[in-house]
């Protein structure tokens, strides 16, 4: 049973440095594609403005669900900025329009006075998540 135990044991390294390795390669192709990376549905961002202070602190680090259920008035979303998809902003929704069968989304930041011209009525596929 102790020579089991430690195979098994001696194996693990291995197989974290193999693991280790695939994820890098996800990364790498993700963002050679000019995705954001993710990590099991997940993508993950550092904030670098105050846009969202006192609920997000600049320096943050944060989780992204890339595949919400459902995105509601409220909600904290990632989403690119229209016209400037290489920046990527996190806001919260305060209105969602339906036209045509469309979606359309605006947000403001919980530190922000006013919304920017970008930030209204963009659509559904500026979302990286939630």
């Amino acid at each position: 049973m102790k020579k089991i135990f430690k195979k098994v044991v001696s194996i693990i390294p291995y197989l974290m440095l193999l693991v280790s390795f695939l994820l890098i390669i996800q990364v790498a192709f993700a963002i050679k594609k000019g995705e954001s990376p993710t990590l099991f549905g997940r993508a993950i961002f550092v904030v670098v403005s105050p846009s969202m202070e006192d609920t997000i602190m600049v320096g943050d680090m944060i989780f992204v669900d890339t595949k919400p259920d459902n995105l509601v008035v409220g909600d904290i979303i990632t989403f690119r900025q229209p016209g400037q998809e290489n920046i990527i902003i996190t806001h919260r929704i305060f209105d969602i329009k339906e036209i045509d069968g469309e979606k359309l989304y605006s947000t403001l930041g919980d530190n922000n006075f006013e919304s920017f011209d970008w930030e209204l009525d963009f659509e559904e596929g500026n979302i990286v998540g939630k």
